[in-house]
């Protein structure tokens, strides 16, 4: 008899057990979060893999794409709660009308580490482009028009002093196209992630002009969200960023030095590993180059500001796009000094 009162008790406290369980999974909120296969976007798959986002009561469902501009649509959409991605001219127009607001820093251009790189196909390289001062009348494969890729031509223009109008511009659609056309001798130059672009480099089927971090400092991309969660839902955007910025701490305690310049930790193997797992690059071609991400995910808002400008110039922006609406001071924090 004691025996059966205590099995019904077991059973009563294991159902018991188990219906917290699935009280407190059926509670948890879902996001989607759109994200490339770059180091740049590491926070989320290391909070993903780490279990980060269940401690803030959440579910995250990560979406990968090709394109950059493909993330900020999908959170103007809808579609995506959260976006890791460059910024462009399409970005601050719609962000510019007040749909979408850059809540923190992602990837950086700083010294020592690799974001993006200018590659050169090797006709072109043959024919005479060994060189950033070379580039004048070359053409550029780039995603699509207005993206950042632009931005970086225009301030390598004015440092070599060449014409950014003599540049011919391909829209190609992705990352991997971009080094695909440089590859094929379509398009005499790029300037990808050096992410997708890191076996092309490996193989010598194209040539590194120079890395962007040793040309200047700037924000390659941010965080971003739509309006309406900014703010109609301030806590979930804070919850957000609180798992993203375990991520980002576990990103920067591995990768990087107390002078912010590249240094592997103890716990880098195991970040590569996790990284390698997400984007699906070996870790060897990985440590060819890893971008730089702020600790605490702070905006460099002066080059986020100089990007606008520079658009707006272009005539790519429209005038009444304005940078203090588009970057959220609730959320963000700027880098000292900007």
């Amino acid at each position: 008899m004691r025996l059966c009162i205590a099995l019904c008790r077991a059973v009563f406290v294991i159902g018991f057990a188990l219906a917290a369980l699935a009280a407190s999974a059926a509670a948890a909120e879902t996001i989607k979060i759109g994200l490339l296969k770059v180091s740049a976007c590491a926070p989320v798959m290391i909070a993903q893999d780490k279990g980060y986002f269940a401690k803030e009561g959440l579910t995250a469902e990560l979406a990968f794409f090709d394109a950059p501009p493909v993330i900020p649509q999908g959170v103007m959409a809808g579609d995506l709660d959260f976006g890791l991605a460059a910024v462009g001219a399409g970005f601050f127009n719609t962000a510019g009308q007040g749909a979408m607001r850059i809540i923190a820093a992602d990837g950086d251009e700083s010294p020592g580490f690799r974001g993006l790189v200018v590659i050169a196909s090797n006709q072109a390289y043959d024919g005479g482009l060994k060189s950033l001062k070379d580039l004048a009348g070359h053409s550029f494969a780039i995603t699509a028009a207005g993206t950042i890729q632009q931005y970086d031509l225009g301030v390598l223009a004015d440092k070599y002093h060449f014409a950014y109008s003599s540049l011919r511009m391909l829209p190609v659609g992705s990352l991997p196209n971009m080094v695909a056309a440089v590859m094929g001798n379509s398009a005499d130059a790029a300037i990808p992630a050096v992410s997708v672009s890191r076996q092309a480099l490996a193989g010598a089927k194209v040539h590194n002009l120079a890395w962007i971090s040793d040309e200047m400092r700037m924000q390659i991309a941010v965080v971003m969200t739509s309006a309406r969660h900014a703010d109609q839902d301030p806590e979930l955007v804070r919850r957000f960023l609180r798992v993203y910025r375990m991520g980002l701490k576990d990103y920067h305690d591995a990768f990087t030095g107390p002078d912010e310049r590249p240094l592997d930790g103890p716990t880098a193997p195991a970040t590569y590993a996790t990284i390698a797992k997400y984007t699906e690059v070996p870790i060897e071609t990985m440590k060819i180059g890893l971008v730089h991400l702020d600790a605490e995910g702070r905006l460099n808002v002066a080059d986020v500001m100089h990007q606008i400008e520079w658009y707006k110039a272009e005539g790519m922006v429209k005038p009444e796009a304005d940078g203090t609406k588009i970057i959220d001071k609730r959320y963000v924090t700027a880098l000292p000094g900007t």
